[in-house]
Order: structure tokens, then C-alpha cells, then sequence
């Protein structure tokens, strides 16, 4: 039944079912506009709302302005607003939060509609209030990635490459949030005495080390939409469904930056001296080659940047004919298009072109500039991105992508870019994202702590300006052989199911620095990617920029609906599938899998340990789709279901609803024991005591059972036992 109930300064619509209830406000008193002032669970008791935000929603000062509320029918109502406010002026940003029951759980289903350029200066969050429960436990498709408890000790934490965020202990019931679209699971827990778990929709860092200007942030174009979607749940037997954090059924996967082309300086060899195989003169294009040759399923990006290959006064741009007034050629792709041999620039186009076995696997990138002397450099003598000057960095893009066309080179095809030093203001960020750069590394965090100790785990950004929109992932791991980083850097991250961005100096990697290859080097990153390959299961190699069109084509995927209760689940979804993208579901290790089909058509899936089934899916057109999973949930007529203690229970499954059999066994001949049927929510709607006989109980119900899933449980004293049935009403 809907219930409004209205106060003298906002009203709040009620929806529920018979398992929950949920209120929410048109205007903002304690909590957001549009946010839950009412969440009780009739199994438990328990009313989970009313000491903070839940699905409030904030940036900085600004909030959703009052609203209004459509009650759509008894389980779903939806807010809408068609701007925030700081308490004196408007951000013209439209938002909409459809909020629908769900059995013991909710979808709720965020619209955000910016109606014109909007500029975000702080994160924009979605905050979810965690009072009541003692500790959570972040996973995705592969592993547990963290668990800690929510005692005011752990701080700040930011998450990226996890789906799945289950809350244990204190009063509250178990809950389980899912972010099912891994290109929209970017969220923060904070555990400071008042925890909160924020979903970002937009992003925010400062600066990193020497770089300086405006913190990093997103302006987003007039009329673009973006669309989130949240599934809760308090059901104990719920089977969350959700997109992977990695396609083609992977779950790890990583990917080389090698900075920078030409690979060698005047000291340290031939500097445009290039091999087309592996036995070539030029000792670290002939390894590279080598590398692709042995790893065969491997790809890299190399880096375009002549870096230190000229002498001192042609880094001035004073000396330079022509450039006088130019920015951007102190040290760029210049030194390709106007110093590099016909060869060498013939060389470049072979391999953008696929011309040698091995070219298929490697693409370029850039690096920008790097390492110049700048007088009106007001941090040090090697500008790089660090100043905050918007001219300048949009001025020395437009030339360096002139010179890769005066190379012969396909501009269209260089997306990826490493910032030198693995830093940048805010100018350079949006420089690139302005010429069409897709992916780019944001940072080296191995320095960075978190929770007091090291962070060493992935960390996914996107920012955008009306002319685009630009993925990071941060380098988790530095390849140079003199440098000798831990090895278990990079383990840490493909351990907690992660993607992981390589890098180095590729003549320092391969100790050429003589002009001749170490070979306890080439020992040590053939090892090394031998280990990758053997040792991690599920793992794949992705050129950058296919992990940032992967994190793109999800992005522009809507999630609708997620059904993960019972024998058939669904992911329900609108936009384009990109042929490759995983769907998966964990499930309970008994459960069995009947099929799983996209949009009605059977496709090939696999149950990996701990009951993680993984799909991968076809491609499709934009358009409404559907992934079915149909499953028997826990027990068979002659498979047994869960046990405990010394009690085997076998439940008739699927089974009409007015009698099915259970076979017990473990309770001693003689013995009293009870058997008790409990719906999905837990709650007990048949009980019975029993005679142990050691036969089959043919149990009748006195009120027939709807479709659904059941738990027959059988105690005994100490030992007890339980199995599940579905039951088809006929």
C-alpha cells in the first residue's frame, strides 16, 4: 500500500512489500531531497534509516534542490529535481532517482541530466550511510579484495575494479551492495567514527607531487546524461549478477606503456638505429621484438618522444626558424618529422601498418614533452605538465600531433599517453582529453598510503570536457633492470583480481644502455611475464587503449534491472554489448547451472571455483538485452543440499508446492527432531516435530506454497542440517 505522510515542511512517499518498507523525502531537512528517510526490514525488525544519508547525493556544498515524487504503484516511486542548490544559487543539473522494492532489497535507478556546461569542482557522491553494521567486506569477480571493520580506524579508502560491498555485524541485517557496471563502481568508504560508503560519479585529486593549478576535475558538456544504477539486498541466498571487471572471461588482465621512442640516446648507441626482427643490429628493438616473438599472445604501446637525444641549444625554442612564437617545440615529435632518416620514419609506418609478423601488437602513444629547460618554469628547470598554463598545453598539442602527421603517421591512432613523471596539472589533463586521447596512466601511487599501510591495488579514474572523455589506471609496476622494483607489487594487484599497468625505460629494462642487450635482463622480464602468463589463472595482455574502450563501451551501458533471487536470474541492460564483455553471477557452490542466454539465445558459460559463473557475451546492437541465468538452486532429488554438524538433508526440488519429499540422515534411530520450512527472507512458515525413522518424509502443507525458493532445515540437539527446493505452483 502507498502511505504519504505529510509534515509542515516535507512529505515523505512510503512503497513496500511484505518484507520492506521504504520512505523517502520531496525536500531536504535532515536528509538529502530524493534521498531514503525509512528503510525497515519486517524480518529483522530493524529500521536501517534515520541517522545519516542514504542515496543522498552531494558535490561539495551543492545538493539536490526540493523535488517532487511520482508514486508509480505500491513498490515503486521515483524523485526528481531539476537542480541542486547551495541555499543561494542553482546548479543546472536535472536529476531523477527511481527507487523500486525489490523482495528484501531495492534497485535504485539515478538519471543526472546536465543542462548545461557544469563544472566539478568536487566529487559528486552518492553516500550511503553505514551505522549499524560492524565491518565490510569488498570483493569482484576473482577475490576478496579488502575486509576491515567500521571502527573509525581505517580512514579514507577509494576503491576501483570491484563490484560487490557485503556489510556484516552490529544490528543490522547482512546487506550486500552491488555496483553491477564496473565502469561505474568508482566508490569510497570512510571510516572515520561515522562510516559511509560514497558511489563517484565524478571524480577529484590534487596534483600530484611537484604538479601544480586547480585540482583535477571533470567540466561536463551541456545535454550529456549519465546514468547509475545500485542494487541492495538483505537476502541471504542472494545470487548477485554483474559485469566483469575485464573481458573476454578474464579476471586479470595487464597491459605495457614503454617509454619512449627512439629508445636510445646519442651515448648510448645508434640513435636512430631500429631492427625489423629479433636478430637485428639495434639490440632493444631487436628484444622487444624478441619478447612479442616468445610471448606471443603479449602486446605493448610505445611511447613517441625523443627524450634528451638532441644537444643543449636545440632544446631553446629561440634557435629553432619558424618556432619563435611557438610553445611547443623544446622537445617533442618534432625531432621525428624533421631529424629521423627516411628509414627510420619508413620504419614507424611499417609498424602501424602491420607490416612485420610482430607489428600487430604494438601500437604508439606519446609522451608529450619532457625534461626542458623553461625559463618561465616557476617549479623547476624540467617543464614538463607540472604549471598550470592552458595555452600552452593546448598550443604543444596541436603541433605534436602536426608532427606525427608530417611523420606519415595516423593522428586517429595515437590515444594513449604516459604524462612524464607520471604527473600533470589540470591544463595538461584536459589538453589531452581535447585531442582525443582515450586512456592515459594517472599516476605512480606505489608512495601512497592508505588504512596505514601502502596502497597497492588498482586505482581507475575518468574525467572529461565537452569534447571527450579520458580512463586512467595507475603503473603498478616499473620494469628497469637497474631499478629492480618488488615483483610482489605486481602480484598484489593480479592477486586481488585487478587490471595492472607495466612500465620502463625499454633500454633500461633490457640493460642496453652499452649499446648490447644483458642477458640476465631479458632473463629477468621473460621471467617475469612467463609468470604472469603460467601462474595466474584467466589472465590476459590488452593494449591500453583496448582496457580504455573496454571501461568506455561499459560506461555506456545502462543497467535497468537486477533479478538475483530464486531459480532464474537476470542482468537486464540498454545500450550496445561490445563483442567480449563477461556477465557474472556467484552463486552458492551447490547450486546448479541450467542455462544462461542473451535476449533468449543460449550462450557459453563456465562455473569456476567458489561458484563464480562467467559468460561471455556476442555482440549486439544498441538496444534492450537480457542476460538469463537459470539455475536449481541448492538440492536435487538425489544430490544433497547444505549441511551442517552430522545432518545430510536431500529436498525434492523442484517440487508442486502442496508436498515434497526430504530424505534425512545423521539423527539417531528413535531421536526427536525438528524440521522447520523457512521462505527466501529467513522467516519460519511450517514447523514440525518429527520421529526419526531413518526413511523418507513426505511433507504435506497444509496451505499450499507459491513459486519460489524454500530452506527445509532439520535439527537435532547439537547437529543440524539444511537443503533448499524450488517450488513450481501447478
Amino acid at each position: 500500500m502507498v502511505v504519504l505522510l505529510a509534515s509542515l515542511l516535507s512529505t515523505v512517499f512510503y512503497i513496500g512489500n511484505q518484507w520492506i518498507s521504504v520512505g523517502v523525502t520531496d525536500k531536504t531537512e535532515v536528509v538529502r531531497a530524493g534521498s531514503i528517510v525509512y528503510l525497515k526490514d519486517s524480518y529483522s525488525g530493524v529500521q536501517l534509516a534515520g541517522q545519516g544519508q542514504i542515496s543522498g547525493m552531494n558535490t561539495g556544498s551543492w545538493i539536490p534542490a526540493a523535488g517532487s515524487v511520482s508514486l508509480l504503484n505500491d513498490t515503486t516511486l521515483s524523485f526528481h529535481t531539476d537542480h541542486f542548490t547551495n541555499g543561494s544559487a542553482s546548479m543546472p543539473v536535472d536529476l531523477t532517482v527511481t527507487y523500486t522494492v525489490v523482495g528484501r532489497g531495492l534497485e535504485i535507478a539515478y538519471r543526472i541530466e546536465y543542462l548545461q556546461d557544469v563544472e566539478f569542482w568536487d566529487p559528486l557522491d552518492i553516500d550511503f550511510h553505514l551505522a549499524g553494521w560492524d565491518n565490510i567486506e569488498i570483493s569482484n569477480q576473482t577475490v576478496v579484495d579488502e575486509t576491515f571493520s567500521l571502527d573509525g580506524s581505517s580512514g579514507y579508502q577509494r576503491f576501483s575494479g570491484d563490484q560487490l560491498f557485503r556489510l556484516t555485524g552490529g544490528e543490522n541485517p547482512e546487506a550486500l551492495f552491488v555496483l553491477p557496471n564496473t565502469a561505474k563502481g568508482i566508490a569510497v568508504v570512510l571510516d572515520d567514527g561515522n562510516p559511509y560508503l560514497s558511489i563517484r560519479v565524478f571524480d577529484t585529486e590534487n596534483p600530484r607531487e611537484n604538479a601544480q593549478g586547480p585540482v583535477l576535475h571533470s567540466v561536463v558538456g551541456a545535454g550529456e546524461v549519465d546514468e547509475y544504477f545500485i542494487r541492495f539486498s538483505m537476502d541471504e541466498f542472494f545470487a548477485p549478477v554483474f559485469i566483469s571487471g575485464h573481458p573476454q572471461g578474464a579476471e586479470r588482465s595487464s597491459a605495457w606503456i614503454l617509454d619512449e621512442l627512439s629508445f636510445v640516446h646519442p651515448s648510448q648507441g645508434d640513435l636512430w638505429g631500429f631492427s625489423v626482427d629479433s636478430l637485428g643490429d639495434e639490440a632493444v628493438s631487436a628484444g622487444l621484438i624478441r619478447l612479442l616473438e616468445e610471448h606471443p599472445t603479449m602486446t605493448m604501446n610505445w611511447l613517441l618522444l625523443p627524450d634528451g637525444i638532441l644537444e643543449g641549444n636545440k632544446d631553446s625554442i629561440w634557435f629553432e626558424p619558424g618556432y619563435e612564437d611557438s610553445w611547443s617545440h623544446w622537445h617533442g615529435t618534432w625531432r621525428f618529422s624533421t631529424e629521423a632518416p627516411p628509414e627510420y620514419l619508413q620504419w614507424l609506418r611499417n609498424i602501424q601498418n602491420n607490416v612485420y609478423p610482430w607489428a600487430d601488437r604494438v601500437r604508439m602513444g606519446n609522451h608529450g614533452y619532457h625534461h626542458t629547460p623553461n625559463a618561465d618554469s616557476i617549479a623547476s628547470g624540467m617543464h614538463e605538465f607540472i604549471t598550470y598554463e592552458p595555452v600552452e598545453h593546448q598550443e604543444r598539442f596541436r603541433m605534436i600531433f602536426q608532427d606525427i602527421n608530417a611523420c606519415g603517421l595516423d593522428t586517429s591512432m595515437v590515444r594513449v599517453l604516459r604524462y612524464p613523471g607520471h604527473r600533470t596539472s589540470l591544463s595538461g589533463l584536459q589538453a589531452i582529453i581535447d585531442h582525443g586521447f582515450t586512456f592515459y596512466c594517472d599516476g605512480w601511487r606505489i608512495p601512497d598510503w592508505y588504512a596505514g599501510k601502502p596502497f597497492r591495488n588498482q586505482w581507475i579514474t575518468r574525467y572529461q570536457t565537452p569534447n571527450g572523455r579520458l580512463w586512467g589506471s595507475n603503473s603498478v609496476w616499473w620494469g628497469d633492470y637497474q631499478m629492480m622494483y618488488p615483483t610482489c607489487w605486481l602480484a598484489e594487484v593480479m592477486d586481488k583480481g585487478k587490471f595492472g599497468l607495466l612500465g620502463c625505460h625499454p633500454i633500461s629494462m633490457l640493460g642496453a644502455v652499452g649499446g648490447s642487450m644483458t642477458p640476465e635482463a631479458y632473463i629477468r622480464i621473460d621471467s617475469i611475464l612467463t609468470s604472469l602468463e603460467n601462474d595466474y589463472d584467466n589472465f590476459i595482455w590488452l593494449f591500453p587503449s583496448e582496457y580504455g574502450d573496454f571501461l568506455e563501451n561499459c560506461f555506456n551501458i545502462r543497467v535497468d534491472q537486477l533479478r538475483g533471487s530464486g531459480s532464474d536470474l537476470e542482468l537486464c541492460m540498454t545500450g550496445s554489448i561490445p563483442e567480449g564483455l563477461t556477465v557474472c553471477a556467484v552463486l552458492d557452490t551447490l547450486d546448479q547451472v541450467q542455462t544462461v542466454k542473451l535476449d533468449g539465445a543460449s550462450v557459453g558459460w563456465e562455473l569456476r571455483s567458489g561458484g563464480r559463473l562467467f559468460a561471455v557475451l556476442p555482440e549486439a546492437t544498441y538496444g534492450e538485452h537480457t542476460v538469463s541465468i537459470q539455475i536449481n538452486p541448492l538440492g536435487t532429488a538425489d544430490e544433497a543440499g547444505g549441511t551442517s554438524g552430522t545432518v545430510s538433508v536431500r529436498v525434492q526440488s523442484p517440487s508442486s508446492g502442496k508436498s515434497f519429499s526430504v530424505m534425512v540422515d545423521g539423527v539417531g534411530g528413535g531421536d526427536l527432531f525438528m524440521l522447520q520450512v523457512h521462505d527466501i527472507t529467513g522467516r519460519v512458515i511450517d514447523s514440525r516435530q518429527l520421529v526419526y525413522t531413518g526413511s523418507v518424509y513426505s511433507i504435506d502443507m497444509q496451505n499450499p506454497l507459491p513459486s519460489g525458493v524454500y530452506l527445509v532445515s532439520v535439527s537435532s540437539g547439537a547437529a543440524a542440517g539444511s537443503g533448499r527446493t524450488v517450488v513450481v505452483s501447478r
